[in-house]
């Protein structure tokens, strides 16, 4: 017995343990690879591994001594497997009993190339064999990894397969094989064989399929993998685009693989033998392919589907139940509109967490917050849906449901269990569907989840948990799961939070404020007294650990002394958290952290309640930093995609003050967000929250208040807004305040006592009007203008302006404390002896000051206006805004009427830096409250959004029907007659004449573009359709355009009558907005067509009689119907039903005054949507913050089919014109018309393109999509459908900040409609974008590296047709520039200046790129143009607007085309989208000039209106100026005639000397500038009695010094020329008027005549001489600035008007010589030029002919 133990010690047999998997290897020799992997083996700890020799090698004839022994001694028993290798009977035989008693003890025997086997033996095999044990021991070694590996795996397979031992070889897992043979490797199945959570259970590798040189069987690698054996260890073969070359080849080795239970697997290969388990084109919807088709490394979705693939193969095909049964999963899907950081936590410590897959999908697509997000409509395409055990919806909406409806149907049935909370509208079919508030436990661990602490953690845990157990269907698998911890520890459903308290939270105020109130010194202790903020936020804001803002918020407010109040879900019931026990407010002001609606599911409720709460509600942002930068994004700090929800949704409940405050920075490592504050922006909030509560606190009588009003450009004729009766407001709301208990003392009786000391102090001077701003300081007085000493300024600026900013300053305007500036730079700057000061005027009323809001400056400085790309305000600009802050400390400011400009410079869009943009650096923290007219949605915005305004909207002044009058009357009887009883033809005729006669008296003719003889002769029917269809129609709308009658006075509503229906505002405003419907239902009911063929006739007074009767005199709607046509109509009855409920809604708008009052004690300015009420009655009442639209929505399905008949006629009419289809259209966009007409010109841009937008199911615009040619109409050739696609171009002011997607949509359309095929007809898109792209290609050379980078810019740009001005800023110029008419001299100079300023490209891959060039290649072959217009209030002439950037587009067109036409203009006018029409500018101009500024009813309300009134003449005749210039074809001759005899009579000269002789002085210098530039050639006696006029009244009033006449030496030069003739005007008025001027400017006439020469400079002669020269083939002229033309000596210069007379008159003509400038005072223009000149224009009967013509270019 010891010589065997000794035997056995010398061969190191090891001793058997019971614990492990003992295996005995018996052979001739050892095996040293299994040797080694004994050793190496993942589980060699649990394997005990003996080798024991089999022969006598002495004489190989019998068993060896060490097997004797191993029999034995019992060791054989002992072992769980033994492994016989080449053995024979020599040894089987002497060993049988052994073996056999082993074997019956539970021993496997595994035999291979052994030679009499005996049967009783587990495996038996000659080597040959393709089972994995001759496989793994043929393949084994020790000299590769690949021969270790087979070694391993060898031993594991004995161990696992027989060493009966599974309580250890179950916990082992192997590893399931999968190899993939394709042509290259596949990175996602790479990385995904790696990544996926059971990576340690696959083994994953690559073969190529193909040897790569020959492409024609199979690689090297395959075949030695084949040789090997490798395939035949594989689990799973997975080949990919193989074909026969490869599998005839190995088609022995495959068949070997299925034949020992290898799973096959092909996809898109050709040839695939029959016997592969799966065989897939790779069309299949099956989950191979479409895992397959959608994986990738890229995106998120792509990696999961690769995994999900690799999983699959494993589970389906792996044939390892023993591994993957162990990877049972409950899949659990959350869906939700933002991320779960707790439940991403959750998911990876949950103790479950390798069998909970989790997966969060966003809900919403987060541009549009309109449809499913991508991410979510790939997991339902791709099947991920239908996989999941449990989808968890939280938030959704129709908008989702909607889309993916079929898709959750799916799931639903194949057993996915639907769960959901605070959804809209979720199918019925759902499983578990809660409001969110259920005490349940599921949602009580829903909705206690977060980050912050441990309980929040484990209420995440728990929550995955319990869905998975309740929800997950796999009780053999959760049946022993245990909830985590306990359920102490639980966040409120709602309550208030403060970040001191050791609890974090409270679920009443009542207990908040009892530990709020205990001074423990742990926190802030709450004082009542002192300024309380209120704030709310999301309670997943907690949840998911985004306190930081909150947190940092609370500490700056009570670092500042002040309490506050935060809530967290909250806003669903804010009087019972934010208010006490008798419903008061406990706070005075509440920052809102919550994004859309307050109240989401009862939007009342939160409007009523923020009533009930009566204080201001600023929104605080916290914005999310995008993971793909937008090109739009880089000027703004609310990025586009986030505006609706952030702003549009609060601003509908009447939040406002929009701040950025912090940013919530997503980290991608863990799938979290931080919300990270910003310190500036919370401590701007805070003061300005704080400020705000103060004027709830303060008593009336302490609070200071600065109404800023409007005096630009400067002079005394321009103190308003628009519409607005500026001084009458001021002057109601001074007694207003004064009897709400302000401190305001000695307020003026009447309107001129407050517009005198307005004048003398209290208004904005020129900088050429040095005078002015001299004797406004000589005569300062205690209750006057304040004086700044520069040094205290230049201490503010220095302190309070960055040193960029500073910079800029300087660079434009220079520094003032150290230099002497010139005079267009030295603005309102004055000095004497004691030093410099800066001037800011104002009146002051105790604590109520009236100021002038500073000129910007850009008509102050030439240089500035025409060179200066971004233009910082002036230093007199920077020291008002500073004074009130630094030295008055203003409490509030209010910026009284449309519009100021404070919120329109330099700086971002939205989202203002506190320390970096001059909006806020100058209004800091002051409460800016901002009465601004309802009918200007879109710049009123803007000062919300900018300005940190807080709009309190006014009506529009009455709007009534123009009516008829004078000659339209007449002419209105005669086609009334005409349409009348029978008559003859004879005296049918005679009317005809008498009609035609009229229209050429009133210059109907050239309104229609009509010839006169061509009228006479019509026939009777062609005479009878003329009339009905053109002359009439042309009357009715122009005595149906809506007119404003005066002026809107703050708080007051239109007038009433209750005598008689003249003159009554009421009921006439009434009736305009009843609108055409309430027109036709009266015309059908009591105007037959038999009987009023034409309607209701223009001279009518029963409509309204009628309505007067119901509205004013208080007459039921029977009774006035029968009193007025003797019966009732029901469909009349319902329109004067909402008649009379629009009239309380006007009567409402009285409180606008108390409105403005309201807001200085902080109370809630409740919401309310814009635009002019006829349009949208629900504008009024006004006194209401109003909101804007969404511009996801448009253009809607609706107004596409407006837009698209709107281009329709556009194109038709043309077509009609010019025998053809324009190439290309230009259009001109104004914001606030997009918020009108909800994207109609948009449409119209787009149909000329052949793009359409695409809708989701909720009306959202998603996309856009081709027209196909052949169905774009109009068509005028059946034979080949369609039209070409028409190229646009596309200019806004507006839409770049406040609808940026917009223009982005329209860039797509562009590219989209570029590359669309041509069919019938040419694509004029593609055609332009070559040609433009040519240009710039040659303009870009030398400013990129390489000809790669140009000609990639050059086509980038080529299919941009958006622009606007530079990103950031927002002046034109051009209309300043027109207006300064004394400093320029051609058109070509205007031109220039648009193509400057508008010269920035928009589109979704740059955005503002300057490309001037870009610009003026898109304009050059512009043929028709149009703007759209959808105010009943505004229109052509009463604002700069129109001219500058439409009349601006139009001009800069004309100048870059080779032609130098104007192209044909249009307008879109959408004002009654019921009667939408597109309409030729010089119609629509027309039709302005005679329904309004030409009607005495309009002239008549205006009158009523006072100085207001007649600064909106004024106004009128500068903007007649700015069309002249602009497109001289729209305005001839006669308009300037009916404007002279219309405004300058004796009548209107005693009516403006009155009210206001500084219009009347800058209506009249605009007529002589006209005539003065060649514009306009009226007769002598014209051009005289118009100087004389101006001069008189500058003599007896002073000088009004508006720019263009103070400012404008050149029409002094001008004046004088035309007074030197004796007898035009007295030596009294002369030297009146020189003294007055002299007065005002300090300029003498040295300084003029200087002022000349400069001007002589850019061309042309200062002054001249008349010479009678005799007769000529022509009497075209050229201008000099003394008014008469040059020597014909010289060649002529073309001029700016008609080249040639149609009046001309052969005879004399009139020429100038240069003569020298004498250096006396002598007048410039000499008495015996102008006698000369009259004996001239009386001998040859012609008009006055001493000035230029210009021609209509």
């Amino acid at each position: 017995m010891i010589s065997i133990l000794a035997m056995l010690f010398s061969i190191q047999i090891a001793a058997a343990d019971e614990n492990k998997v003992n295996v005995m290897y018996i052979s001739w020799t050892p095996s040293a690879a299994l040797e080694a992997a004994s050793q190496s083996m993942v589980y060699s700890s649990d394997v005990v591994y003996t080798y024991v020799p089999s022969f006598n090698t002495t004489t190989w004839t019998g068993p060896s001594d060490e097997l004797l022994a191993a029999a034995s001694s019992g060791l054989l028993m002992e072992q769980d497997v033994i492994f016989t290798d080449m053995l024979s009977s020599a040894v089987f035989d002497p060993m049988n009993t052994s073996f056999r008693a082993a074997k019956d003890n539970g021993t496997s025997f595994v035999d291979i190339r052994s030679l009499g086997t005996p049967e009783y033996f587990d495996y038996i095999s000659d080597g040959s064999s393709t089972e994995p044990i001759d496989t793994y021991y043929n393949n084994m070694g020790i000299g590769t990894e690949t021969e270790m590996q087979n070694a391993e795996d060898l031993l594991t397979y004995l161990c696992k397969n027989y060493g009966n031992k599974p309580q250890i070889t179950d916990n082992w897992g192997g590893k399931i094989r999968i190899v993939y043979i394709g042509w290259q490797p596949s990175a996602a199945l790479e990385d995904a064989a790696s990544t996926t959570r059971f990576n340690d259970s696959i083994e994953f590798i690559y073969i190529p399929s193909f040897n790569t040189t020959t492409w024609a069987g199979p690689s090297d690698e395959l075949l030695q993998a084949a040789s090997s054996g490798l395939l035949l260890q594989q689990d799973v073969i997975f080949t990919d685009m193989l074909s026969s070359a490869v599998f005839d080849p190995l088609n022995a080795t495959f068949n070997a693989a299925h034949d020992a239970g290898i799973s096959l697997v092909d996809i898109r290969s050709m040839g695939t033998p029959g016997y592969f388990d799966y065989v897939s084109d790779g069309s299949s919807t099956q989950l191979i392919d479409t895992y397959y088709n959608n994986m990738g490394t890229a995106t998120e979705d792509e990696k999961l589907n690769a995994e999900n693939l690799v999983l699959y193969l494993a589970k389906e095909y792996g044939d390892h139940p023993e591994i993957t049964d162990k990877w049972d999963t409950i899949k659990i899907m959350y869906l939700c509109y933002a991320a779960n950081p707790a439940l991403e936590n959750a998911s990876l410590t949950n103790p479950y967490s390798q069998n909970i897959e989790y997966t969060y999908i966003p809900s919403f697509n987060v541009t549009t917050w309109a449809d499913p997000s991508d991410e979510l409509l790939r997991a339902a395409s791709s099947g991920l849906l239908q996989e999941q055990d449990v989808i968890f919806c939280d938030m959704l909406s129709s908008s989702i449901y909607g889309p993916l409806n079929q898709s959750f149907w799916e799931a639903h049935t194949v057993g996915t269990v639907f769960v959901d909370v605070r959804s809209i509208d979720t199918p019925a079919y759902f499983d578990h569907v809660y409001t969110g508030d259920e005490n349940v436990t599921l949602l009580n661990y829903y909705n206690n989840m977060g980050t912050q602490t441990d309980a929040q953690l484990t209420s995440a845990e728990n929550f995955l948990i319990y869905l998975a157990k309740e929800y997950g269907d796999n009780p053999e698998l959760t049946a022993d799961w245990q909830l985590q911890g306990s359920d102490a520890s639980v966040l409120p459903q709602v309550g208030l939070y403060h970040k001191d308290y050791p609890g974090k939270y409270f679920e009443t105020t009542q207990q908040y404020l009892e530990w709020y109130s205990t001074n423990d010194d742990t926190h802030h202790v709450y004082d009542p007294s002192k300024p309380t903020i209120g704030m709310w936020l999301h309670r997943s804001d907690i949840t998911n650990g985004q306190m930081g803002v909150v947190d940092a918020l609370i500490s700056d407010l009570e670092g500042k002394d002040c309490n506050v109040i935060v809530g967290f879900d909250t806003f669903d019931d804010i009087v019972k958290y934010y208010c006490d026990e008798n419903n008061q407010s406990l706070v005075q002001c509440v920052i809102s952290l919550k994004s859309f609606r307050l109240n989401y599911y009862d939007n009342e409720k939160g409007e009523r309640e923020l009533r009930q709460l009566n204080v201001p509600v600023l929104r605080g942002i916290v914005v999310d930093v995008p993971q793909t930068p937008d090109p739009a994004d880089a000027n703004r700090g609310i990025p586009n995609a986030q505006v609706v929800r952030m702003t549009l949704g609060p601003n509908l409940d009447g939040i406002f003050e929009y701040v950025v405050i912090g940013k919530n920075v997503y980290d991608s490592t863990n799938g979290t967000s931080e919300a990270v504050p910003m310190d500036i922006q919370v401590d701007w909030i805070g003061n300005r929250s704080i400020n705000w509560a103060k004027l709830k606190l303060m008593n009336n009588s302490e609070k200071k208040v600065a109404v800023i009003y409007y005096n630009y450009p400067s002079g005394k004729d321009n103190i308003g807004a628009s519409y607005l009766d500026t001084i009458s407001s001021m002057r109601l709301m001074l007694q207003e305040m004064q009897d709400a208990g302000f401190n305001v003392t000695s307020v003026p009786e009447n309107n001129t006592e407050l517009l005198d000391v307005i004048q003398a102090q209290g208004i904005n001077a020129g900088c050429w009007a040095p005078g002015v701003l001299n004797e406004m300081v000589g005569n300062r007085t205690s209750w006057g203008l304040q004086l700044i000493p520069m040094e205290t300024y230049r201490e503010w600026f220095e302190a309070e302006i960055p040193q960029d900013l500073r910079d800029e300053v300087i660079e434009e305007w220079g520094a003032p404390w150290q230099e002497d500036l010139p005079e267009d730079k030295n603005l309102m700057i004055w000095e004497n002896n004691s030093g410099k000061y800066l001037v800011i005027p104002t009146v002051q009323f105790g604590n109520v000051w009236l100021m002038p809001q500073p000129a910007r400056g850009f008509m102050q400085s030439d240089d500035t206006l025409y060179h200066s790309t971004l233009v910082p305000p002036p230093h007199q600009y920077i020291a008002f805004y500073l004074w009130l802050n630094e030295q008055w400390d203003a409490d509030a400011v209010i910026h009284l009427g449309t519009h100021g400009t404070h919120e329109w410079l330099p700086g971002q869009a939205y989202g203002m830096n506190r320390t970096a943009e001059w909006s806020p650096l100058l209004l800091q923290d002051m409460p800016n409250i901002y009465p601004y007219i309802v009918a200007n949605v879109g710049e009123g915005l803007t000062a919300e959004y900018r300005g940190n305004a807080l709009i309190i909207d006014h009506m529009t002044p009455t709007l009534e029907r123009s009516g008829t009058y004078g000659q339209l009357s007449n002419l209105s009887r005669y086609v009334q007659q005409y349409y009348g009883q029978e008559m003859s033809t004879q005296t049918k005729k005679g009317y005809q004449m008498i009609i035609v006669d009229e229209m050429v008296k009133a210059n109907l003719t050239t309104d229609l573009e009509l010839n006169a003889s061509e009228l006479y002769g019509y026939n009777e029917t062609l005479f009878d359709v003329f009339v009905k269809n053109v002359l009439h129609e042309y009357l009715e709308e122009i005595a149906s355009e809506n007119i404003p009658y005066g002026m809107h006075i703050l708080g007051e509503v239109p007038a009433s009558n209750s005598t008689s229906p003249n003159r009554d505002e009421l009921s006439c405003m009434v009736r305009s907005m009843m609108k055409g419907n309430f027109e036709d239902n009266v015309t059908a009911a009591y105007y037959p067509i038999a009987d009023y063929p034409l309607g209701i006739p223009l001279n009518d007074t029963k409509v309204d009689w009628l309505v007067w009767e119901v509205v004013t005199n208080g007459t039921s709607i029977y009774d006035a119907e029968d009193m007025v046509y003797g019966y009732t109509n029901e469909s009349v009855f319902i329109d004067l039903e909402r008649g009379l409920e629009y009239k309380q809604r006007l009567i409402d708008s009285a409180i606008e005054m108390d409105r403005v009052i309201d807001a200085l004690s902080a109370d809630f300015i409740p919401a309310g949507p814009g635009t002019d009420p006829v349009m949208n009655p629900n504008a009024v009442p006004t006194g209401r913050n109003f909101y804007g639209v969404n511009p996801e929505l448009y253009p809607s399905e609706a107004t596409w089919k407006l837009g698209v008949m709107l281009a329709q006629e556009l194109l038709v009419d043309y077509y009609e014109e010019h025998g053809e289809y324009p190439t290309k259209v230009s259009f001109s966009r104004f914001g606030v018309e997009f918020i009108r007409d909800h994207g109609t010109l948009e449409a119209e841009a787009m149909y000329l393109l052949g793009v359409k937008p695409v809708w989701d199911s909720n009306g959202y615009v998603v996309g856009v999509e081709l027209i196909p040619e052949e169905e774009l109409l109009p068509n005028y050739d059946a034979s080949l459908p369609g039209r070409p696609r028409i190229d646009i171009v596309y200019a806004t002011a507006g839409m770049r900040d406040a609808f940026p997607s917009k223009i982005k949509m329209l860039d797509d359309a562009v590219k989209l409609a570029n590359i669309a095929p041509s069919v019938n007809y040419p694509n004029y898109v593609n055609a332009s974008t070559q040609a433009i792209y040519q240009d710039l290609y040659a303009s870009l050379q030398g400013s990129f590296e390489t000809d790669e980078e140009t000609a990639a810019m050059a086509e980038t740009l080529s299919t941009m047709r958006c622009f606007a001005v530079q990103d950031g800023t927002y002046d034109i110029l051009v209309g300043d520039a027109i207006d300064a008419s004394g400093v320029w001299e051609s058109e070509d100079e205007i031109a220039t200046l648009y193509l400057e300023k508008m010269g920035f490209a928009y589109g979704t891959e740059l955005w503002g790129y300057q490309c001037q060039e870009l610009l003026t290649s898109n304009l050059k072959n512009v043929e028709a143009s149009v703007h759209s217009d959808s105010s009943n209030l505004y229109d052509t002439l009463d604002n700069d607007d129109f001219f500058q950037y439409f009349g601006g587009l139009n001009l800069a067109t004309r100048y870059v085309r080779e032609d130098h036409q104007t192209p044909e203009m249009y307008v879109s006018d959408t004002r009654d989208p019921n009667n939408a029409q597109m309409t030729g500018m010089k119609e629509y101009l027309s039709k302005n000039l005679r329904s309004r500024y030409f009607n005495p009813k309009w002239i008549e309300g205006m009158q009523g209106s006072g100085y207001a009134g007649g600064r909106m003449m004024a106004e009128f005749v500068d903007n007649l100026w700015g069309w002249e210039v602009t497109d001289p074809e729209l305005v001839d001759d006669s308009v300037w005639d009916n404007v002279y005899k219309t405004y300058a009579n004796e009548g209107m000269e005693e009516w403006f000397n009155a009210e206001n002789a500084g219009a009347y002085q800058s209506i009249t210098g605009r007529m002589l500038e006209a005539v003065r530039k060649g514009y306009w050639e009226p007769s002598a006696e014209v051009v005289q009695s118009l100087t004389q006029e101006y001069m008189e009244s500058v003599a007896e009033n002073g000088a009004t010094c508006c720019h263009h006449t103070c400012g404008n030496p050149l029409l002094d030069d001008f004046v004088q020329g035309v007074v030197s003739v004796p007898g035009v005007v007295s030596e009294e008025v002369i030297d009146k008027y020189n003294q007055q001027l002299y007065k005002a400017t300090l300029r003498d006439d040295t300084e003029a005549n200087d002022a000349t020469s400069a001007e002589k400079s850019k061309g042309g002669s200062s002054t001249g001489s008349a010479q009678v020269k005799p007769g000529g083939s022509s009497n075209q002229t050229t201008q000099t600035d003394g008014g008469v033309g040059t020597d014909l000596d010289k060649v002529p210069q073309e001029s700016m008007r008609s080249t040639q007379d149609p009046n001309y008159v052969e005879g004399y003509e009139m020429t100038t010589e240069t003569v020298s400038q004498p250096e006396s005072s002598s007048p410039t223009f000499s008495g015996s030029d102008i006698v000369a000149l009259i004996l001239v224009a009386g001998a040859v009967g012609a008009v006055f002919i001493g000035f230029m013509r210009r021609r209509k270019m």
